[in-house]
């Protein structure tokens, strides 16, 4: 009897460890403070401003070129509270040109690091649209002077903030709004990590199978 006992206690212990796969849902009210707040970037769809024409600097001339965020970014408002947005924004080289970026944190001059950061990731600490990041913008029609879409507007791409914004390989949200339009975008998140059980299993087995658990 010890000796079936034992072996089905083996048969057991080694069937946990050759297919360990345990998804578990620890809690649906993990707080959001706990979650970074995505990167978001305003790309106008006209990359090359009249006005900057006119007054072209050769030097660093493609971020002279684009759209100015200051004249853009009409009111921005974060967490609650109206702020500057020139504190919060900076024009930042996307897939779309340079944009203005809020949160996008990547220092993408450190080529195969992207570990390396240029500030910290901002996160919203309540729930709700009053909470996270508002925004009335002027596209500048008048302003126009190359387009990168026979449309008017201005392109949102919503990415991870550590990487870099280009729709082509994934990852990234992309939303069109137009002059004259309100526009809400809702998010929502998953996030996933990996319990301390994992380090008992071998290299090979956590190679193929990782065990999560989801918040």
């Amino acid at each position: 009897m010890c000796g079936i006992g034992a072996y089905f206690f083996w048969y057991l212990w080694y069937g946990s460890l050759s297919s360990p796969l345990i998804i578990t849902i620890q809690s649906s009210m993990y707080p959001i403070s706990n979650i970074e707040f995505p990167a978001i970037a305003i790309c106008n769809t006209n990359i090359i401003s009249k006005k900057a024409l006119l007054e072209l600097e050769w030097n660093n001339y493609k971020t002279n070129l684009a759209p100015k965020c200051k004249e853009m970014l009409l009111l921005c408002m974060w967490a609650g509270k109206k702020v500057d947005c020139k504190s919060i924004f900076q024009a930042r080289r996307t897939s779309k040109g340079f944009c203005c970026t809020f949160n996008y944190v990547r220092d993408y001059k450190t080529g195969g690091k992207p570990t390396k950061l240029i500030n910290q990731t901002r996160r919203q600490h309540y729930p709700g649209a009053l909470y996270g990041l508002n925004l009335i913008i002027d596209p500048l029609i008048e302003d126009y002077s190359y387009m990168t879409r026979a449309v008017q507007g201005v392109e949102t791409l919503i990415f991870d903030p550590t990487h870099y914004a280009d729709p082509n390989i994934g990852r990234v949200s992309q939303r069109l709004a137009q002059p004259g339009h309100l526009m809400f975008l809702g998010l929502s998140s998953t996030k996933q990590i990996a319990t301390p059980e994992v380090r008992k299993y071998s290299v090979e087995t956590v190679a193929s199978v990782v065990l999560l658990e989801f918040y």
